[in-house]
């Protein structure tokens, strides 16, 4: 093999571990919980249609009769404990808080992640868990997703109306185009090349199109519930343009906040006080007008 052989085997083979790896990413695992801020909760766990156990945590709210129930959705790779930030306002301002680990993340079950395809379904049994549980059961539900979550939680309200608002922060437009953006950020020139061979290699584990994992084209369906959308302008991995995009195909109610100089799924550490007042005025407007 000559040397443009070996370097194109050398691509090919770079971007089969990459696919793999996406696929299949290393699990995190915890270091803190609820309990470390002093906070109530309880260990909750549910299954999914495919029989996996998803580990979680339900954070009562501090006042006496909640306003609703928010579904908190981590980013890829991480798992629940990056949502601990938001239980924190969110359970001061009435909200109870759910939180779990997406499968193949944190302490829930499974060995791969469809990075969104079968991930709708993981928070669509976090719905019914709560629709089953006598004492939460008729209260509202919103979700507040980030970066992977934040797509989860579009596409899983436009096929299920018991969510009555989603607030998506740095969620992608279509998995299509995250594989594309993020390998273009790591790949430079040789991104659209790399794109192209981890489209073809991660066919061999998601069973649907990656065109068709894409928020962008259900988001309209959510509506009359509200939807909004956060992102940070300098955000390369999920470009805010793409936010912008899915924010006119959304139909009313609905709001986009662009932040500068903001980097993925930073919004919260750049303007903390903002961000809690923003999401907390939006699940409070429009969390029972969705039901």
């Amino acid at each position: 093999m000559g040397l443009g052989g070996g370097i194109v085997a050398g691509f090919v083979a770079l971007t089969y571990a990459y696919a793999y790896l996406a696929m299949h990413p290393a699990r995190k695992h915890l270091t803190s919980s609820p309990e470390n801020l002093g906070f109530d909760f309880e260990d909750i766990s549910f299954r999914t249609f495919d029989g996996l156990l998803l580990k979680g945590w339900l954070i009562p709210t501090t006042i006496p009769k909640p306003v609703g129930i928010i579904i908190l959705c981590h980013g890829y790779t991480t798992n629940r404990q990056e949502m601990l930030p938001y239980a924190v306002w969110l359970r001061a301002a009435g909200f109870t808080t759910l939180s779990f680990d997406f499968r193949s993340m944190g302490e829930s079950e499974g060995n791969m992640s469809s990075v969104g395809y079968h991930e709708t379904e993981d928070l669509r049994a976090a719905v019914d868990y709560l629709a089953s549980t006598p004492e939460l059961s008729g209260l509202p539900i919103g979700v507040l997703g980030i970066s992977l979550g934040g797509a989860v939680a579009i596409m899983t309200a436009a096929r299920d109306s018991r969510i009555c608002a989603v607030v998506a922060d740095a969620p992608y437009a279509s998995l299509h185009d995250a594989i594309g953006d993020r390998s273009r950020l790591f790949l430079g020139p040789l991104g659209p090349a790399g794109a192209l061979m981890v489209r073809w290699w991660t066919r061999k584990w998601l069973p649907v199109a990656h065109r068709k994992v894409a928020p962008h084209e259900e988001i309209a369906a959510i509506a009359p519930r509200a939807v909004m959308l956060i992102q940070g302008t300098w955000d390369l991995t999920a470009p805010w343009r793409k936010s912008r995009a899915m924010y006119e195909k959304a139909g009313e109610p609905k709001s986009l906040w662009l932040l500068p100089r903001s980097l993925h799924a930073r919004c919260l550490r750049d303007q903390p006080e903002e961000y809690a007042r923003r999401v907390i005025a939006f699940f409070s407007d429009n969390l029972n007008s969705g039901v």
